[in-house]
């Protein structure tokens, strides 16, 4: 008895026109020998499509694809069969371990938090109060579709991490922090053209402007000099963290004060200028939140 042992078309066709492109979606339904009978018998079948074969009708369009999928737990295959008049379609490839990765992206607006004005000058009022604001911001997201002949660990480990140094991506260098990994479905191993693979798929996300976060240093203390301290390199200063004293006659600050670099309460009544006050003693934190990983690993995947 044949591996195969009935071969019959599910009706389920579809064609599109594209420009000079035109593409073809045969199906079939396989009914095998038995429930164990392996896949690759379909290809091996006399009436099945084979890769590079002309499409019956559209003597232009060549046959790309073949991919069978089992119905249930039964001995049917759903086989579906792709053309395409097309002849530098990456899908041409007849093992789709050795496609190259397909990048597409897209881009939305989100309106976000901001302490800060275009120029990159603080949002602050006259007094030195904090003004925050919002405002639009773009952020890339890349989809990455690549065959695998296994599941790398990385896929699980890696979402929710940035860049730890500059990553080369799609045709560009992007800076350290620019890039987060974001969760992809689990793929289910899948045969075609008699090779077995995962059809994996994930997302990266890009903000132009680094993961980090950058906000000015506040605080109810600073750090005043006390002393000094005897070290193998001589002496150096000893400080003692206190509240800091705002006002005349002077009291604990009820608001967290700006402190500069050092550690020290700026008085920002006391640096006015023309136009508004002079933030530029402010110390700016910058907060790296984020796991940072060494984006290498995936190099492999989408190349």
């Amino acid at each position: 008895m044949p591996h195969v042992v009935k071969w019959e078309l599910a009706y389920e066709d579809s064609a599109e026109a594209k420009g000079t492109e035109r593409k073809y979606t045969d199906t079939y339904i396989a009914t095998l020998e038995k429930i164990d009978t392996s896949p690759f018998h379909i290809f091996t079948y006399k009436d099945c499509p084979k890769y590079g074969e002309r499409h019956p009708v559209d003597k232009a369009a060549f046959t790309t694809r073949v991919k069978p999928t089992r119905i249930g737990h039964s001995r049917l295959w759903k086989v579906v069969v792709e053309s395409t008049t097309d002849s530098t379609s990456v899908d041409n490839n007849p093992n789709p371990l050795a496609r190259p990765a397909v990048i597409t992206w897209e881009t939305r607006i989100e309106v976000v938090p901001t302490l800060f004005e275009a120029n990159g000058r603080l949002r602050i009022n006259p007094v030195g109060d904090l003004v925050p604001g919002k405002r639009k911001k773009p952020f890339r997201t890349y989809t990455i579709r690549k065959n695998v002949s296994q599941i790398p660990d990385w896929f699980s480990s890696l979402p929710g991490t940035t860049n730890q140094f500059d990553f080369y991506f799609d045709g560009k260098v992007r800076p350290k922090r620019t890039l987060q990994m974001l969760d992809g479905p689990k793929p289910e191993k899948e045969l075609e053209n008699g090779k077995w693979y995962y059809p994996l798929s994930f997302k990266i996300e890009e903000d132009i402007e680094t993961y980090d976060v950058l906000e000015p240093a506040t605080s109810f203390h600073e750090l005043v000099q006390t002393g000094y301290i005897n070290s193998p390199k001589g002496l150096i200063p000893e400080y003692t963290k206190k509240r800091i004293l705002v006002g005349t006659p002077k009291e604990y600050a009820k608001d967290k004060q700006f402190i500069d670099k050092k550690g020290k309460a700026i008085v920002l009544q006391e640096d006015m200028k023309k136009g508004g006050i002079d933030v530029s003693k402010i110390y700016m934190q910058r907060r790296r939140d984020l796991i940072e990983v060494d984006y290498s690993v995936i190099q492999p995947t989408i190349t």
